[in-house]
């Protein structure tokens, strides 16, 4: 598990990515100044409880189903390219600290959002019937972002 210390504040390519983000979905409220924060490589756990304050909001367990679609929009972006970096990839569980995600919550919470990522991914996977090693590890970063066990995952993919 990280720790606050080992959180990376200032991400060039988080803020890219999230500027991309800002310019195809309309957030507002908190969510915008959230986003806004990535962008301009200012999230902190401060940063975030001291938006948060400003819209009389003082735990972020109570906006919890917004912070998770927030991760979600993040992780559709970097799944558009079938490939997920290290780099994306500690980044969405640098999100998912600061936001506390835990494990559990995006089953719980967006069971049908994973379940419908899930399954177009493994169907494009599969499409040509072969599953090449490239192709595992892009599913086994899926279960990663999600926090899915592999018997979860094999659920989710095959279900119909």
């Amino acid at each position: 598990m990280w720790k606050e210390q080992d959180l990376i504040h200032n991400d060039p390519d988080l803020s890219e990515a999230f500027t991309v983000i800002q310019e195809k979905e309309s957030f507002e409220g908190y969510i915008s100044a959230i986003v806004e924060l990535i962008c301009n490589n200012k999230l902190s756990r401060e940063n975030i409880n001291n938006t948060l304050k400003e819209f009389n909001i003082y735990d972020i367990e109570f906006v919890k189903v917004d912070m998770l679609d927030l991760i979600l929009h993040y992780i559709y972006f970097i799944i558009e390219d079938h490939i997920i970096s290290e780099k994306e990839w500690k980044n969405a569980e640098f999100l998912k600290l600061y936001f506390k995600i835990k494990e559990g919550d995006f089953l719980k919470y967006r069971h049908k959002e994973v379940q419908q990522v899930c399954q177009k991914q493994y169907a494009r996977i599969i499409s040509d019937g072969i599953i090449d090693y490239d192709e595992e590890l892009f599913m086994v970063g899926m279960q990663g972002l999600f926090d899915l066990g592999y018997d979860q995952l094999e659920k989710l993919k095959n279900k119909q």
